[in-house]
């Protein structure tokens, strides 16, 4: 089975969601993508659990086994990306209120 195609359209969606983000928003730019890109292997609905938002998680991983998800409301906006460290997931960047 091959995910490749799918996984190459959700990291096309993710760096336009970054882009759009950087440029029509006051708040802080989302990080970027690292250079070598990114493996989406899982999604899933979930909820936010500061905002309560629904919505869907994307899982990821980079080259260096670096693990990732993004959270993306039922508008399709990203909302927060955490990164996995030590075993728990840190919250790495998170859209503000106000945009």
């Amino acid at each position: 089975m091959q995910t490749e195609p799918v996984g190459r359209l959700i990291m096309r969606l993710l760096v336009l969601c970054l882009v759009l983000w950087g440029t029509t928003t006051r708040a802080e730019p989302p990080p970027p993508v690292p250079p070598e890109g990114l493996v989406h292997y899982k999604n899933e609905a979930c909820v936010d659990p500061v905002w309560g938002l629904q919505g869907v998680c994307y899982y990821s991983h980079d080259v260096r086994n670096n693990y990732y998800y993004a959270f993306y409301d039922e508008r399709n906006i990203c909302m927060f990306i955490m990164q996995r460290v030590d075993g728990e997931y840190k919250e790495l960047w998170r859209r503000s209120a106000d945009t």
